[in-house]
């Protein structure tokens, strides 16, 4: 039997990495579609990897450091979580039910 880690490595990795496409494409043309793919594709990694889950944490950098609105950038903030949330819903539940947490 053969272990399938690298592959599951890889596809985190390449989630991971369109994840922050979403947000360098968020950040160049100030829009919150990419914001929430961005946040839907750190949602697919932490389902295929939950060790890649603090890739999330590159959405700070990346919306806190623009010359944006303080309300733009809690809007960006707030759309990537929320997206980011949803995407991770089902995994957080099936946790939940079989194993008695989260």
């Amino acid at each position: 039997m053969r272990s399938s880690s690298r592959t599951f490595s890889a596809a985190a990795a390449a989630l991971g990495l369109a994840m922050l496409y979403g947000l360098l494409r968020a950040r160049r043309e100030d829009a919150v579609g990419w914001t929430a793919a961005a946040g839907l594709f750190l949602a697919l990694t932490f389902l295929v990897r939950h060790a890649q889950l603090f890739l999330g944490l590159s959405v700070l950098p990346a919306v806190l450091g623009t010359a944006w609105s303080r309300r733009r950038k809690l809007t960006h903030l707030v759309i990537f979580g929320a997206a980011a949330l949803l995407g991770a819903v089902p995994d957080l539940l099936y946790n939940t039910v079989v194993f008695g947490a989260p």
